[in-house]
């Protein structure tokens, strides 16, 4: 074979590149909320400070490892409660068994507070103290929960997905133990309400049918991304199931049924939506009934219900239709 030499233009074009690349293993970069170190450990500055009525003050740290198209990834959370005197943390893990990422093993161990009906997140956080040693407004009540989940996700077809899941954690009630507030340190917050203190544990698994078409973008830095080029439903179905066989202390079933997707038609009109329910069968503890999202300042999450209020409704059968425009 004849082999064709690089001009010297293009070998000081792949030297340069070679070059940044190296250049960006080693650099330490400010980015918006982390400190990115290297292409790959990225450390969040902007959540070390938190407060709530359950935990009070919170100092804490997280870090992760890794980008979305590597093999391995890592997170690691710790934070401690300066009036509930309380450690918390979750380590969180990502492992592709197969070269090519179609079979995923994934865990996650935790020791945290979490809010009832609601996960926070992104700014959500940020918004949540901010409301709460100003305003003495927090919009949530709290929970003690620690365990563990283990998920192992399988990609049958490009556009057939399956996953098997187990999971166990014991929960316990929350108190109020601050009325700090900024401004009005006098004003009492509302008692934290309690739980159906339990331990779970449960088995379960999902199919997720995704119709479109995708195409991959290697940028040339050992980062993949994903692009949808078509914009068909996606239909997911989750079961889950808790028992006295693997140690729950409640015995009941979770069917959820989702189809959603989003369609842009112009720079006006870009719908997403989402079309299904949850059902359940059997003893459901509180703090794992069906609810809807209710809006708050930032509004960090999608699929939103803006007339309705936190923990206005929760139960055990759910119905939901959702149309959102991005304009």
């Amino acid at each position: 074979h004849l082999q064709i030499k690089n001009s010297e233009e293009e070998q000081r074009t792949y030297k340069k590149i070679e070059d940044e690349t190296k250049k960006k293993k080693k650099s330490v970069n400010f980015g918006i909320g982390n400190i990115n170190i290297g292409q790959k450990f990225y450390i969040n500055y902007l959540d070390v400070y938190k407060f709530n009525k359950a935990e009070g003050h919170v100092i804490q740290l997280d870090a992760s490892y890794g980008n979305m198209s590597d093999r391995i990834r890592a997170s690691v959370y710790g934070g401690y409660g300066f009036n509930d005197k309380k450690p918390k943390y979750e380590i969180m893990t990502d492992i592709s068994l197969l070269k090519s990422r179609a079979l995923r093993l994934s865990f996650d161990g935790y020791r945290l507070v979490k809010p009832i009906f609601r996960e926070l997140e992104g700014l959500g956080k940020i918004e949540n103290t901010i409301r709460t040693i100003v305003f003495k407004e927090d919009l949530f009540d709290y929970y003690y929960s620690g365990g563990f989940n283990i998920k192992l996700t399988g990609e049958i077809l490009p556009q057939l997905k399956i996953y098997a899941v187990y999971n166990q954690e014991k929960n316990q009630s929350a108190i109020k133990t601050s009325d700090f507030s900024i401004f009005t340190p006098h004003k009492p917050y509302p008692d934290n309400i309690p739980i159906y203190e339990c331990f779970s544990s449960s088995l379960g698994g999902g199919v997720i049918i995704d119709p479109n078409e995708y195409k991959q973008i290697d940028w040339g830095d050992g980062t993949k991304s994903k692009v949808k080029m078509t914009m068909y439903p996606e239909l997911k179905f989750d079961y889950l199931n808790s028992g006295s066989y693997i140690g729950s202390n409640f015995e009941n079933r979770k069917y959820s049924l989702y189809i959603e997707g989003y369609n842009n038609f112009n720079s006006f009109i870009n719908i997403r939506y989402k079309i299904g329910g949850e059902y359940f069968s059997g003893d459901v503890p509180y703090q794992y009934l069906g609810y809807f999202t209710v809006p708050t300042i930032s509004n960090s999450v999608t699929e939103l219900f803006y007339t309705m209020n936190y923990r206005e409704y929760a139960g055990d059968r759910l119905y939901r239709i959702n149309f959102e425009n991005d304009f």
